[in-house]
């Protein structure tokens, strides 16, 4: 019987199932299996996946990779630079591309963080590299990743811009305040004028357990939230506190220590009150809240005390009032290159202190990354130099005085390695701008399409030795067309609870949805090469809760159709229907431009109208609001309210200003002699005019003209003229101040009517025009007096409530009918009249006098 060579049988066995020890490959990384790889492709014809069983081979020749999974290939493209290739499953990776914008997205720059359990994912948006039509940025994610926010934009364009604009490489969050080491930038050399450190609150959300006090009879309340990260004048918001007005959107008044701050409310209350023992909700809001800026200058070189700072760059978080950012002077040598350590964030926050690196590794180092750890601040640095490696890796316990030093053998590294803390390793990641570049020697290909890669290496913080480094190639040959320029290699990493995240760009040579290009910068004209942000996250633990991984997936919506002529113009075909707010600069309905210095609206048509729908839910509040501020409160600004035919007080237009200026032409009413200026219950104060009145006496519009009738002469000697003095005046000027009038009483006037039969007694109604009563209805009007929180409630008007089965409260405007002038009556006179009736009175006591004098001197 013929014994069994076990040997073979088992190669046999490997060779059936594709097993790569079935010819021969060791996967040590040390002996070369590229023989033993090659012939096992050229029998494995059918497309299968490999399994490299999570070996490392290495080879002379790189295989297809797409044809292995669980394996690593050493592959040295230029001798004594060896780089190591990972297929799939090796590391647990997935790739997900996080924006896609005709804008372009770059320079993520160590900056990512998490905060509430939010990726946010900082970086600039323009035309191009540089800091033309760019704005600082972020995109933020809730899932783990897996979907995105559209980008947002944090900053407006600089004031003074296109002179200068903003940069920002350095962000990060202390004690729930985000702070951003922004930077001015000439447009044209993109160099630095004055570095700034803004500064804002993050929005979040908290239920809180008591802690508001307030003092009887005093308007400031007491908040007491730990670590609040306020200051004044940021934006706050009250539910449920159980407070005399401690409700709704507020603003902090002063901040007493890091978790205590005040507010003032409108009134006050007889009793000192506290909340202790309640649940209430609080919030604060990033966007509702000013940036607050604090100037840091140009931060000169200590080489020569006149170089500004070349740029900072990315965010540590020390403590919960101290942070350190990186920096580096010089484009060119000597370089100087550390540390900004600011230890009073809060209390001083335009104070620092610089510490840099050794001096050995400053000359070819740029761009540092930095993170804190157990006590420990970590720091890398990219190279300068294609000819030898300059990329160096440092640590101290002393944040920053001294200290320890390694520098990464090997490869060229010439963007930055942003990295994160696993356990007791450093994992740090690089992308290349161009492909090759990672190898020195190499030339700068970065402005040709091709295809960089993006490594990952992980080192040993307790073994502190970079000898043995592997920088792993973990996405080879991402992108679907090809990348281009700089864009790609500066990258931020972060984690969230069992995902390690590095967030990097990528420029597609091939897209044309670009603003501009290298060549060319016209906004929305021309093909180019847009960049785009990408996120590689990798598990570094299983999910403590569940039991499988879900992908998520959902049709893109959040972009419209668009088509680009041969012009570079793009079109949007379709209706575009807003239903939130719309901010425009500048809006013009027809074909036309309009300065950058106001805005405009233009509407085409022989007529054009601006009107307000009835509401639905309560038809008398039909109005339309004009307003020269920013909100419906008069202390805002000018308004003009137009009140519609369905409103309490239909068609009423109400002109709310301190002043109504007329700048030029003539002020008539439509009708002529219909409509009375004020009324009897809403009187003008003085009229000041530049001449006299002129009143119409044609005599084609008046009856035959008689002589005044000689009882009501009779009565007028009883008329009294009196001296007096405004009731209103003296409450408000008191008795000395208030000036003293001349006149008549009408009611005096009236009686005098009565006594002498010329009016009935207890009559208003008088022949006479010179006398006059009127009777008025009160006034009202629509005002809105503040806010209040409500229930909120769906469209079947049911309350809606939380997870916790509480009413979800809204703040809503109180409108309420506000009584301007009350109902009334008043008696009054017409000036004029009784000047002329008093001078015909005259007139004839001086003939009777005339004729007595004379018949008295006939006597004679």
């Amino acid at each position: 019987m013929e014994r069994i060579n076990t040997q073979k049988l088992q190669i046999a066995r490997w060779r059936d199932s594709y097993d790569v020890r079935g010819w021969g490959a060791i996967g040590d990384g040390v002996h070369d299996d590229t023989s033993a790889l090659s012939e096992l492709l050229s029998v494995a014809t059918g497309g299968e996946k490999i399994d490299g069983r999570g070996l490392t081979f290495k080879v002379s020749t790189l295989p297809d990779v797409s044809r292995f999974k669980n394996a690593r290939f050493l592959f040295e493209r230029i001798p004594g630079q060896p780089l190591f290739y990972a297929s799939e499953d090796f590391i647990q990776g997935e790739l997900f591309k996080i924006t896609d914008t005709p804008w372009y997205n770059a320079w993520t720059q160590d900056k990512t963080f998490v905060y509430d359990n939010v990726i946010y994912a900082p970086f600039m948006a323009g035309d191009r590299h540089g800091v033309n039509n760019l704005h600082v940025a972020w995109v933020r994610s809730g899932d783990d990743g897996k979907t995105w926010t559209t980008p947002e934009w944090l900053t407006d364009l600089h004031e003074n811009y296109p002179t200068v604009n903003y940069h920002c490489m350095s962000m990060g969050v202390v004690r729930n305040r985000l702070f951003a080491v922004i930077e001015t930038r000439t447009v044209r050399g993109n160099k630095l004028q004055v570095a700034e450190l803004w500064d804002r609150p993050m929005s979040r959300s908290l239920r809180v357990y008591g802690g508001i006090t307030k003092a009887a009879n005093q308007q400031v309340a007491y908040i007491r939230i730990t670590d609040h990260g306020l200051f004044a004048g940021d934006f706050v918001n009250f539910s449920n506190s159980g407070v005399t007005d401690v409700t709704g959107n507020m603003t902090v008044t002063t901040v007493i220590d890091k978790n205590t701050f005040t507010v003032t409310t409108q009134n006050t209350q007889d009793v000192d009150q506290n909340n202790e023992g309640r649940y209430w909700s609080f919030g604060t809001s990033f966007h509702s809240s000013p940036w607050r800026k604090t100037s840091l200058g140009t931060i000169p070189s200590f080489v020569d005390g006149s170089t500004p700072v070349t740029e900072i760059h990315s965010f540590a978080t020390i403590s919960d009032n101290s942070f350190a950012v990186g920096y580096h002077n010089g484009d060119i040598g000597p370089r100087e290159l550390g540390i900004l350590y600011f230890s009073d964030a809060f209390g001083s926050p335009g104070s620092f202190v610089r510490r840099r690196i050794p001096a050995e590794y400053e000359a070819n180092a740029s761009e540092p990354c930095v993170k804190y750890y157990d006590g420990i601040l970590y720091l890398t640095t990219r190279g300068t130099l294609s000819t030898q490696p300059g990329s160096s890796l440092h640590r101290s316990s002393d944040l920053g005085t001294s200290w320890n030093s390694l520098r990464f053998p090997n490869n060229v590294h010439h963007s930055n390695l942003p990295f994160a803390k696993v356990g007791d390793e450093l994992v740090i990641f690089g992308s290349e701008r161009a492909f090759g570049e990672w190898e020195g020697g190499e030339p700068d290909n970065r402005y040709a399409g091709n295809y960089p890669r993006t490594f990952m290496t992980r080192v040993n913080v307790n073994e502190w030795s970079l000898d043995n480094v592997e920088w792993v190639n973990v996405t080879d040959q991402i992108y679907q067309g090809g990348i281009v320029n700089s864009a790609v290699g500066v990258g931020s990493v972060c984690i969230k609870d069992n995902w390690l995240y590095y967030i990097f760009g990528g420029e597609d040579f091939l897209n044309p949805w670009s603003i501009g290009d290298n060549n060319r910068k016209y906004p929305y004209v021309h093909d180019g090469h847009p960049a785009d942000l990408y996120c590689f996250r990798v598990k570094i633990k299983q999910e403590e809760f569940v039991s499988r991984d879900f992908v998520y997936g959902a049709t893109p919506n959040r972009t419209l159709p668009t088509f680009m002529s041969t012009s570079g113009v793009r079109t949007v075909p379709v209706p575009v229907d807003f239903t939130d707010d719309v901010a425009v600069q500048s809006l013009t309905v027809h074909a036309g431009t309009s300065g950058q210095v106001r805005a405009e609206v233009k509407l085409e048509g022989n007529y054009a109208i601006i009107a307000k729908k009835v509401p639905s839910d309560d038809v008398t509040a039909q109005r339309l609001i004009v307003s020269g501020g920013e909100t419906t409160s008069s202390a805002d600004g000018a308004m003009i309210t137009l009140h519609g035919s369905r409103s309490s007080t239909p068609r009423r237009a109400v002109y709310n200003a301190l002043e109504h200026l007329f700048e030029n032409g003539d002020v008539k009413p439509y009708l002529d002699n219909v409509n009375a200026l004020g009324g009897p219950g809403n009187r003008f104060s003085i009229v000041y005019l530049g001449s006299n009145p002129v009143v119409t006496s044609d005599g084609t519009l008046k009856t035959e003209p008689v002589s005044p009738d000689e009882a009501l002469l009779d009565a007028w000697g009883d008329v009294r003229y009196i001296a007096y003095k405004w009731l209103n005046a003296v409450a408000i000027k008191g008795e000395e101040g208030a000036r003293i009038h001349h006149g008549v009483i009408a009611q005096q006037l009236r009686d005098v009517l009565i006594s002498h039969g010329l009016m009935e007694e207890e009559s208003t109604t008088c022949r006479y025009a010179f006398l006059c009563y009127d009777d008025y209805p009160a006034v009202y009007d629509d005002v809105i007096t503040g806010q209040r929180e409500m229930p909120l409630t769906d469209n079947d008007g049911s309350i809606i409530v939380d997870e916790d089965d509480n009413p979800v409260m809204v703040m809503e405007d109180i409108i309420e009918r506000v009584e301007i002038t009350p109902a009334g009556s008043r008696w009054g006179v017409r000036p004029d009249l009784l000047f002329y009736i008093e001078a015909a009175w005259q007139r004839r006591e001086i003939e009777r006098i005339k004729a007595r004098l004379d018949l008295i001197e006939g006597k004679h």
